[in-house]
């Protein structure tokens, strides 16, 4: 049989005969691709998935069967389609090593690199030359712009940072990142002393005691930040590592809101610190000193913060000049205690959730001592009385209980108040006081407490900032095997020229004979107006 080809052949069309194939071309028939056995290209490092989409075909002139069915830039030479694969990120081509300190602005090509570099524009400038694994891709856009490079790095920290460029315009977005630091010593965030400039998008995790403007006094964060309308609204998410504490902020038009928490509020600790609108909705841990609130007029109606006192002893929250939390120019926080403060609007501040009765003070297990003096919260101004609980005492031998007021400057035993004093020390058998210590006045008249049958557990209320003389109310009991009690008792100086209430700074606790051979237990509680 003579060779025949079509007569009206279509373009593409092929035509076989006696074994061998042609293609026309639209003007004449050229050679196709003959049929061979199958092609075994798997061992082109690299290309086992891209060239999946290569069936077995014959190849003639370099060019090989469908190869317009390859997803890369190059669909016409597989020389070509081979060597942009090996140029991707997941290429088989080995990682060329750039010179120290290279600039990433200027990796441009297609190709995985590695290096060591402090450039200032790589992602972690700063933090000593640390090693890059870079991989570069290019796509190309057919605009102005120039192709688009991708720039996709890891360090030798842990980081890992992405960002993009256009060659046509010599620019590059910022660094991406998405890091989740392993170092204790936070070298990922190294060169970041303020919350305010963590503004890349990306997952932290880093320390550093010392930062600006952190949610709270921890050292340790993890952070996630995120970008929106066009990275005109930065947020910010934190958290703290083995905490429930967690916070939120947002960045609009460069300027941060208050950090806000999820139910948790977030706290500092502080001692002689001064409240600044930035604290809104804050909880801050008094640990000594003085706090000073902010001048009503530089927040807004509805501030409000927290405190609780976390120390050993009160401390003090004042006023602006000229303005009063609840009346007073400065109010105080006592061990243990929290309080919220409230922007009134006006000149002043006031208080939420704060208790009536507060303890002011707590000895325990004290012994062999001749005197106790409790002198905490008698100069309060908010405080109306003061109420005395001791529980657990006796004395070095048979003796009555005393006590001393005090002034500002210790025991007061004037003879006009001596007198006042010795009306108390009577009963049925005896009331003119012939026997009493008129430097102090009895809690328990004809009671002797010595030894551990023999205690006395009792409490005395005195009032404190009022008008008058001072005064006080006692009641309390002995053990059961003296089969006795501490009746209530009233004692008041009123018509004496003695102490006035709003001098008292204090008690003196003593026994009649002798000194305090043990005391279980002193509490000392303020009863504010």
């Amino acid at each position: 049989m003579a060779l025949s080809f079509p007569a009206s052949p279509a373009v593409g069309q092929e035509y076989e005969f006696n074994g061998k194939r042609w293609r026309f071309n639209g003007a004449a028939w050229d050679a196709a691709p003959q049929a061979t056995p199958d092609a075994t290209i798997g061992d082109v490092q690299g290309l086992s998935e891209a060239l999946a989409l290569l069936a077995p075909k014959d190849y003639v002139d370099g060019k090989a069967g469908p190869i317009g069915s390859l997803t890369t830039v190059h669909k016409d030479n597989l020389v070509a389609a081979i060597n942009e694969v090996n140029a991707k990120p997941s290429g088989g081509a080995g990682r060329t090593l750039l010179p120290t300190n290279f600039a990433f602005n200027e990796l441009k090509a297609n190709g995985t690199f590695c290096g060591t570099s402090n450039s200032a524009d790589g992602p972690e400038s700063g933090s000593g030359a640390p090693f890059y694994l870079v991989d570069v891709v290019v796509y190309p856009t057919g605009t102005a712009n120039g192709d688009l490079i991708m720039h996709i790095v890891r360090t030798n920290n842990g980081g890992h940072y992405t960002r993009y460029g256009f060659i046509g315009l010599n620019a590059w977005d910022a660094w991406n990142s998405a890091n989740i630091g392993t170092s204790a010593s936070g070298q990922l965030m190294a060169t970041v002393t303020d919350f305010n400039a963590l503004t890349a998008v990306g997952l932290y995790r880093f320390t550093n005691a010392s930062i600006a403007n952190p949610p709270s006094a921890d050292s340790t964060f993890l952070a996630r930040v995120s970008k929106y309308a066009n990275a005109a609204i930065v947020l910010q998410e934190v958290w703290v590592p083995g905490t429930a504490y967690a916070w939120i902020r947002t960045r609009s038009s460069g300027i941060w809101s208050a950090w806000k928490s999820n139910g948790v509020s977030p706290y500092k600790a502080v001692s002689n610190y001064t409240v600044t609108s930035a604290d809104e909705g804050s909880m801050l841990r008094l640990f000594s000193g003085a706090i000073t609130m902010p001048a009503v007029a530089s927040v807004s109606t509805g501030f409000t913060v927290r405190f609780v006192s976390v120390g050993s002893t009160a401390v003090t929250i004042n006023a602006a000049t000229g303005q009063t939390i609840n009346g007073y120019s400065s109010i105080r926080v006592y061990p243990g205690e929290s309080v919220e403060l409230i922007c009134t609007g006006a000149i002043d501040w006031k208080t939420i959730g704060r208790a009536t009765v507060v303890k002011v003070a707590e000895t325990s297990s004290a012994s062999g001592v001749a005197t106790i003096a409790i002198t905490a919260g008698f100069d309060d101004p908010e405080f109306s009385s003061i109420e005395l609980r001791v529980e657990g005492l006796w004395g070095t031998q048979p003796s009555n209980v005393g006590m001393t007021f005090r002034d500002g400057t210790g025991d007061v035993v004037s003879a006009t108040y001596n007198s006042a004093r010795n009306g108390f020390g009577y009963n049925s058998n005896r009331q003119d006081g012939a026997n009493l210590n008129v430097d102090k006045f009895y809690l328990s008249p004809q009671i002797s407490m010595t030894g551990g049958l023999q205690w006395g557990a009792f409490k005395v209320v005195i009032p404190v900032n009022g008008a008058g003389q001072a005064a006080y109310t006692c009641e309390g009991a002995i053990n059961a095997q003296q089969n006795q009690g501490i009746q209530p008792v009233t004692f008041s100086s009123a018509g004496n020229s003695s102490l006035d209430s709003s001098l008292i700074r204090g008690i003196t606790l003593k026994m009649i004979q002798g000194g305090i051979s043990n005391l279980g237990r002193l509490c000392s509680y303020g009863y504010r107006k």
